[in-house]
């Protein structure tokens, strides 16, 4: 038997529901406040990680200006206004998400002929969650008076959703009672590490490249237990799972220039999709039943796994003077393909009444990604020659198709999300540019679409979609310094344990 999903085929009957700190200062700093993991929306989000904190303080711009983590990421011909042999830090973001869908537990049609016809008002889900993430880490250095190399790592796209032990009571009539559980962990990572360069040709023209060796991660679990008990009629209970993971390794490659005239600035990038080198799935799903007939269903494949990015056109205008600078940057995601692909191959097996069936299975689900364009508008201004404010808007719209997300034994996309956000930073400067910067602010963001649920008044269980709205406030910490610094202070370290 076989499946394709998002695609034309299927041939297997399976339910198709789918610095006051200056330079040492800053770097202890911004190393101590390390942690790990932001919560985000989902893999069809281009701009849901920020990489680098004075590029999202700015409005997520950096096109015509950008001298963080994010430089080699957006525009690599940016390089060259990194000064020399920089160090800019793992940027460190503090998140405070709440989230509420307001039909959560009750997304869908109810099976009225089992569980009797109602509606529940009650029936959402509010979340909270903190959570913070280490996002790049780039090395700066000077390969001439005209040109920079660097080597970068960083989360390039980050999904994170999770709650567990929730529980609602809902009373039907006639004395009958709903009890539901639900857990679902859901995550996706991309992270790409590799060299950049850059090289001034002119006094207005730059250029430059960068070649990323990528590994993306996908992981899904979603669980769902309901009972319905009291009254004339029978009890009935039914449990859900589903579980997929996918790895595959990708190679990325981007260039940019900068042209200049005065004290404007213009700005083009373009990425190249992603090259698919080698990657690996699996998927399982088990669903149960009984009180209102019984049914036990199990399903087990792996096999391959491809989840690329898209062709990327970046374009920007900005303006730089003695006070600051001001940019607006428009990113184009153009996907040449399919987003993701698995071809998995394993079994189903089905008992009930009927007795126990097997059947052998070979799932294609495959699925396209819609064009989006983002902007994003920002600026820094100096209140003082060592004090800046930074702000911005930005907007993230999702790439995951219309109908998504559908819910099937992979479970790629889990939300469809858009997102407008503002932001507002400031910036502490050493006297001497080369000692470094530390940056703080934060991003307000409100994020809104649909998220991928189980409905368990169905038999057996099956995935439906709740409308949902997102809060999220994150905190910005980040920070860079010369290399020179670092080297004092590892001294004066030494120094210090030598004379204890």
């Amino acid at each position: 038997m076989s499946v394709v999903h998002g695609m034309v085929t299927e041939r297997e009957p399976v339910r198709r529901t789918q610095s006051g700190m200056r330079g040492r200062a800053a770097l202890a700093l911004a190393l101590a406040a390390t942690l790990a993991v932001r919560s985000v929306e989902a893999q069809s989000n281009y701009r849901s990680t920020p990489i680098g904190g004075r590029t999202t303080l700015m409005g997520s711009t950096g096109l015509n200006y950008g001298i963080d983590g994010a430089a080699p990421f957006q525009n690599p011909a940016t390089l060259v206004l990194v000064d020399d042999e920089r160090l800019s830090f793992s940027v460190n973001f503090y998140t405070f998400t709440a989230f509420r869908a307001p039909r959560w537990y009750q997304p869908a049609a109810v099976d009225s002929a089992r569980f009797g016809a109602f509606d529940d008002p009650s029936a959402s889900l509010t979340d909270l969650e903190f959570n913070a993430l280490p996002s790049s880490l780039c090395l700066f250095l000077s390969s001439s008076r005209t040109s920079r190399l660097a080597l970068c790592a960083a989360a390039t796209q980050t999904s994170s959703f999770t709650f567990a032990s929730e529980r609602q009571d809902v009373g039907l009539g006639l004395g009958r009672l709903t009890r539901i559980q639900q857990t679902m962990l859901v995550s996706f990572i991309r992270f790409a590490l590799g060299p950049t360069y850059a090289v001034q040709i002119s006094e207005r023209l730059t250029i430059g490249a960068s070649l990323f060796g990528g590994l993306a991660m996908h992981r899904s679990s979603i669980n769902a237990n309901a009972q319905t008990y009291g009254g004339p009629a029978p009890p009935i209970s039914s449990s859900f799972y589903s579980g997929s993971r996918g790895d595959t390794l990708e190679l990325h490659a981007l260039a940019g220039l900068t042209y200049r005239v005065g004290k404007h600035s213009f700005a083009l990038a373009l990425e190249a999709p992603s090259l698919h080198v080698f990657g690996v799935g699996a998927a399982n799903l088990n669903t149960h039943f009984e009180g209102a007939g019984a049914s036990t269903r199990s399903v087990g494949v792996d096999g391959s796994f491809v989840s690329s990015t898209p062709f990327r056109v970046g374009v920007g205008t900005g303006v730089a003077g003695e006070k600051g600078s001001a940019e607006l940057n428009l990113f184009f995601h153009a996907p040449m393909g399919r987003a993701y692909e698995a071809n998995l191959e394993g079994t189903s097996v089905t008992i009930d009444g009927a007795g126990a069936r097997e059947e052998k299975m070979n799932v294609v689900i495959a699925r396209g990604a819609r064009a989006v364009l983002n902007a994003g508008i920002g600026g820094q201004y100096l209140l003082t020659p060592t004090l800046s404010v930074l702000g911005g808007f930005s907007t993230d719209f999702s790439a995951a198709p219309a109908d998504e997300p559908r819910g099937d034994l992979l479970n790629y996309n889990t939300a469809r999300t858009h997102r407008l956000s503002g932001t507002i930073g400031f910036g502490s400067h050493a006297a001497d540019p080369k000692e470094g910067e530390l940056v703080i602010g934060t991003e307000l963001s409100y994020g809104w679409g649909k998220r991928l649920v189980v409905n368990s008044y169905q038999l057996p269980p099956e995935f439906s979609r709740a409308s949902h709205g997102t809060f999220t406030a994150l905190l910005i910490i980040a920070g860079s310094t010369s290399l020179a610094s670092i080297r004092r202070a590892v001294s004066d370290a030494a120094g210090v344990w030598r004379n204890r």
